[in-house]
Parts: C-alpha cells; sequence; structure tokens
C-alpha cells in the first residue's frame, strides 16, 4: 500500500501540475476568442443581439459587472466591420487558431499524462486532424449553448405564462 501511495505522489506531482497550467493559460487566453467564434455560430441561427444580450446577462450574474462589460467590449469589437476581406480572413483563421488551441492542449496534455505517443508519420496531417477535432469540439460547445439559450427561453416563457396565470387565481 505504501508503495502505491508513494508511486502515485511521484507521479501526480510530475506532469499534471505543469500541463494543467499550461492548459488553464491557454484558455484564459483564448476564451475571448472562443467566445467570439462561439457567439458568432450561434448568431447565424439565434440572432447577434440575442445571443450577445443573454450572454452579457450570465456573465453580469456570474462574475460582475467589469467583466461584463469587457466581454461586451470585444463583442463590440469583433462585430465591427470596417475591414477588408484579406483582413478578414486572416482575422478568422487566427481566431479559429486560438479558439481550438485549448481543446489542441488539452488533448496533448491527456495523451502526455496517459503516455500515449501519436504516430510520428503523421506530421502535419496529423496537426489538421487534431485542429479539426478541436474545431468540432467548438461546433459541439455552441450547439450545446444554443441549447440551452432554447430551454432558457422556454423556462422564462413558462414562468410569464405562471405568474399570469398565478395572478388571476
Amino acid at each position: 500500500m505504501w508503495s502505491l501511495l508513494k508511486n502515485t505522489a511521484i507521479y501526480w506531482n510530475r506532469d499534471p501540475w505543469r500541463l494543467s497550467a499550461i492548459i488553464a493559460y491557454y484558455a484564459i487566453l483564448s476564451l475571448p476568442g472562443l467566445l467570439v467564434v462561439i457567439i458568432g455560430m450561434l448568431s447565424y441561427f439565434w440572432g447577434g443581439d440575442n445571443i450577445e444580450g443573454q450572454v452579457y446577462e450570465e456573465i453580469h450574474s456570474t462574475m460582475g459587472q467589469a467583466t461584463a462589460d469587457s466581454v461586451a467590449s470585444i463583442f463590440s469589437m469583433a462585430s465591427m466591420n470596417q475591414t477588408s476581406w484579406v483582413t478578414a480572413v486572416i482575422g478568422i483563421g487566427a481566431l479559429l487558431f486560438g479558439a481550438t488551441g485549448v481543446f489542441y492542449h488539452l488533448q496533448i496534455s491527456i495523451n502526455s499524462i496517459w503516455e500515449l505517443r501519436s504516430d510520428p508519420k503523421g506530421g502535419i496531417l496529423r496537426y489538421l486532424i487534431d485542429r479539426t477535432k478541436s474545431f468540432g469540439f467548438v461546433l459541439v460547445i455552441s450547439f450545446l449553448l444554443l441549447i440551452s439559450f432554447v430551454f432558457s427561453a422556454l423556462l422564462a416563457a413558462l414562468k410569464g405564462y405562471i405568474t399570469d396565470v398565478s395572478h388571476f387565481v
């Protein structure tokens, strides 16, 4: 038993702290880009002002006014459309690269912790496949967020209905 606990402590202190710090740092730096990408995707289906307002309210209620104002300024700067198409394409590419980076580095960290080795012959193709999978994770998060907004809207409508009915009773 003592040997098991000792080995667990040694392995725990070896990789996870460093890798979790890398992921946390990367997540903090790419979170604004990830939010812009997710909001952009959700705006396509739901409507830009609804999504931005909902996200602003959620951030305001959980993190406070200053953080919500910072996120609102990020959205307003991202929605300014006074650039050329070349600048827009480069900006969108950089944004997607940063937004998918969190999931890409999470995959690398988990592979390192579990001592999995990827195929060294993969090269650029393996890298592109991994980034595409990471973009898929962004799409899944966008879909889940969209479903969450739909349920929130349904619950708000139900609350309004119950409030109206209770006033008559």
